[in-house]
């Protein structure tokens, strides 16, 4: 079940805009909406996406994070769950549905 976080999520290096926040059971979503996708690509371009930091810079995550990029969107999954982990990337790149 997905519960939106209480309160104002925190600002996170390397990125322009505020995240929204959600809770997946033990784990955590944090969703970035950009304006646009060139938007999006000017912060993903400066992060190192394995980390999940600006490059050349370290974060301390509780877990390490899953980062997801598809258009505007970017994703950062914090979860034990390999599995889980791949069907967010998987639901998140595969795009709106199609006529």
């Amino acid at each position: 079940m997905v519960h939106p976080v209480e309160g104002a999520a925190p600002r996170r290096a390397g990125f322009s805009v505020t995240p929204a926040a959600y809770t997946l059971g033990k784990s955590r979503l944090e969703v970035f909406l950009y304006p646009d996708k060139t938007a999006a690509a000017r912060d993903v371009e400066k992060l190192d996406t394995l980390r999940v930091a600006p490059r050349g810079t370290t974060v301390n995550w509780p877990v390490a994070p899953t980062f997801v990029r598809s258009a505007n969107v970017v994703a950062v999954f914090f979860t034990e769950s390999q599995q889980q982990g791949e069907r967010l990337g998987l639901a998140l790149t595969a795009g709106p549905p199609q006529p």
